[in-house]
């Protein structure tokens, strides 16, 4: 079962050092979500996605433009 996106209230970004829970909001999502798709290699693109693209002559370089 999937978990509500609404009711998500932090995110805990792990590594060398101890998790640090950060709260969820459009700003840290946003940070989160372009500090991690600076490298292409962390991004996914979904085969409906890619479908989607070619109907609308979009690029993955302009989707990892717009990330």
């Amino acid at each position: 079962m999937c978990a509500n996106p609404m009711s998500v209230k932090s995110v805990i970004i792990t590594g060398m050092a101890k998790p640090i829970p950060l709260p969820i909001n459009d700003a840290n999502m946003l940070s989160i979500i372009r500090k991690l798709a600076q490298d292409t290699g962390n991004v996914f693109i979904e085969p409906h996605a890619k479908q989607r693209m070619r109907e609308r002559c979009i690029t993955p370089t302009q989707v990892y433009a717009c990330l």
